[in-house]
Order: C-alpha cells, then structure tokens, then sequence
C-alpha cells in the first residue's frame, strides 16, 4: 500500500480502518470512508464541511440508519418466531382434535 497511494490516501485509509474497528465491523465500507475523509485534513474534508457534509451529523445518521436496522431484523425474526408458534399450535390442534 505504502507505494500506490499518496500519504494523504494512507491517513485516510488508516483512519477509515479506525472507524471500522470503533464500529465493531471488520470491513473497511464506504461509511467508514466518508466519516475518515471527514477526519483526515484535506482538500476533500474541506469540500465536503463547506457543503455541510459534517462528521457528527454523518455519524448520527448511520448511527440512526444501524438501529433502524437492527429495529427491523428484531421485527422480523418477532414475525417469523410467531407466525412458526402458530404453526405449531394449529398443528397440535388439529391432531389433537382430528
């Protein structure tokens, strides 16, 4: 890596390897990039903070997006442990019944 990027490229990669790590993940995603560029000084930060591009309100966003997320893997899975009980229930039912 040390040959084909430019230091600036490095920080930020090494800082985006940061964000992941902090984050729990063990890939380096586009996330963790824009929230790096935003940490790294840069031309690119610089851009990105003069059109409002901002690291917290970035961070607050995925952080909501994660949830969110997670919110709706947790319905989900709710959905299918009850739609599987009642299965079995009809089944018990019917059996007992039949």
């Amino acid at each position: 890596m040390q040959k084909r990027f430019t230091k600036s490229a490095r920080r930020v990669l090494e800082n985006a390897k940061r964000q992941a790590v902090s984050l729990g993940h063990s890939f380096i995603g586009t996330e963790h990039l824009l929230l790096a560029l935003l940490r790294t000084k840069g031309v690119a930060s610089e851009v990105l903070k003069e059109n409002g591009v901002l690291f917290d309100k970035i961070a607050e966003k995925y952080e909501q997006r994660m949830y969110n997320d997670v919110q709706e893997v947790d319905k989900t899975v709710r959905d299918e442990n009850v739609d599987k009980i009642k299965e079995e229930v009809m089944e018990y039912l019917i059996s007992e019944l039949g």
